[in-house]
C-alpha cells in the first residue's frame, strides 16, 4: 500500500501519512511523491516530512507548476498533445497553474531528481523546487488564503502513449556511519542534516543552538563524535558567512557528547 502525506494547511503540516485512496475528494494540501507504509511509519515518528531524501518514493505522474500565467502552461499542453499524452489541467487559486502528465511508474531514491531533470529538458518556465521528496501541492477544491479562489480542473486530455524518463543519480557527498543501533534514529538525523545542509539557518535564530540540537540527536542515535565532527563541519561551511567559527562548532560537539 502506497501512503501520501496530507495536510489540511501548510502551517498545519505535521508528518501526517495517508493510505493514497483516501486522500481522493479531500481539500488542503499533499506530497507529490508517495511512500511505501514502513517508510510512512518513521515520517509519523519523526513527526517531520522534510528533508527525507534518502527514502525512496514513488510517482507515476509528472507535476509542473507555472506561477506566471497561462503561457507557459500552454507550451507544455502543445507538449503533451505533439506526443499524444494524457494531460490535466488545473487553475491554482492565484495566478498559477498546474499540469499533471501521467507517467512510466518509477520507484526510488533519485525519482524526484529525475523529475527535475526531465522538466529542465522539457524547456519551460515550470517551478523546479517541486521536485523534492517532501514538497506538497493544493488539493482540487482548495481555497487559496489570499485570492478566495478555488483550484479547480480546467481541461483534460486522454492521449494513447506515456511519458517516459530514465533515473538519474544526484550526485552527492558520503559518509562512513558506526555504532548506529536504532535505524529509525538514524534515518531521521540524516534527514535532519539533509535538510539543513540545504536550508540556512534563518539569521534571526541562534545558529550554535542549532547546531548544538543537531550534535544530541546525532549523538542520541548512536553515532561517535568524530562523526557528529564531520558532518556538522561540512554543515556549517554550507552555510557560508552565516555560519560559525571552526572552534565554536567543536565546542558545541564537546558539550553535547559530555
Amino acid at each position: 500500500m502506497l501512503f501520501v502525506e496530507y495536510a489540511p494547511t501548510v502551517k498545519a503540516r505535521r508528518g501526517n501519512m495517508l493510505p493514497l485512496d483516501e486522500i481522493e475528494g479531500k481539500t488542503g494540501f499533499r506530497g507529490v511523491y508517495c511512500f511505501s507504509e514502513e517508510i510512512a511509519r518513521i515520517i509519523r515518528k519523526s513527526e517531520r516530512s522534510v528533508g527525507f531524501d534518502s527514502f525512496p518514493v514513488f510517482s507515476n505522474e509528472l507535476m509542473l507548476d507555472f506561477d506566471h500565467g497561462i503561457d507557459e502552461a500552454k507550451k507544455a499542453i502543445k507538449f503533451a498533445k505533439d506526443r499524444d499524452l494524457s494531460y490535466s489541467l488545473f487553475f491554482s487559486g492565484a495566478k498559477g497553474y498546474h499540469i499533471e502528465i501521467p507517467t512510466v511508474a518509477k520507484f526510488g531514491r533519485n525519482v524526484p531528481y529525475s523529475q527535475k531533470v526531465l522538466a529542465s529538458r522539457l524547456r519551460l518556465e515550470c517551478d523546479l523546487s517541486l521536485y523534492r521528496h517532501a514538497s506538497l501541492y493544493r488539493l482540487p477544491g482548495t481555497v487559496h488564503d489570499k485570492t478566495g479562489k478555488k483550484k479547480e480542473l480546467l481541461e483534460t486530455y486522454m492521449g494513447e502513449a506515456i511519458l517516459d524518463y530514465n533515473l538519474q543519480d544526484m550526485p552527492q557527498a558520503t559518509f562512513n556511519f558506526e555504532g548506529v543501533e536504532d535505524s529509525d534514529s538514524f534515518e531521521i538525523v540524516l534527514n535532519r542534516i539533509t535538510l539543513l545542509y540545504k536550508n540556512p539557518p534563518d539569521p534571526r535564530l541562534s545558529r550554535t543552538q542549532k547546531l548544538f540540537g543537531i550534535a544530541a540527536e546525532i549523538r542520541k542515535a548512536g553515532m561517535c563524535d568524530v562523526t557528529a565532527t564531520n558532518l556538522l563541519l561540512a554543515l556549517n561551511e554550507s552555510w557560508g558567512d552565516r555560519g560559525k567559527d571552526v572552534q565554536t562548532v567543536q565546542r558545541v560537539i564537546k558539550e553535547a557528547f559530555r
